[in-house]
């Protein structure tokens, strides 16, 4: 068996747990729904409608206080039977900064 050097491996970036409302808005059609996972990249949902990957998505994210809300854009990545995975896309550097503190913060 072949070792990989830790140089060479790659760090994920940190994927926490949470339960956080998220307004999803496809187009004329809003959702709400639970956040089960967040990332400074992505964030899984429990939606109570059915696949819609590919499609671009607008969220409204609900931090817990004193955090403000975020409203993002993303592109909805993959779908299993309950949950949406949701790629964000053309996200700030603004708001990148405040989900890596977030992030940061529930996993501590």
């Amino acid at each position: 068996m072949e070792k990989v050097s830790r140089q060479t491996q790659t760090k994920r970036p940190p994927r926490v747990s949470v339960d956080l409302p998220v307004i999803l808005i496809f187009e004329e059609e809003q959702f709400r729904c639970r956040a089960v996972q967040l990332s400074e990249f992505g964030i899984l949902v429990v939606p109570t409608y059915r696949d819609r990957v590919g499609k671009s998505v607008q969220l409204r994210l609900i931090l817990e206080p004193p955090n403000p809300s975020l409203f993002l854009s993303g592109i909805v990545a993959f779908a299993t039977s309950g949950e949406l995975g949701i790629r964000f896309k053309d996200i700030s550097q603004d708001q990148l900064l405040q989900l890596k503190r977030y992030v940061h913060a529930c996993s501590t």
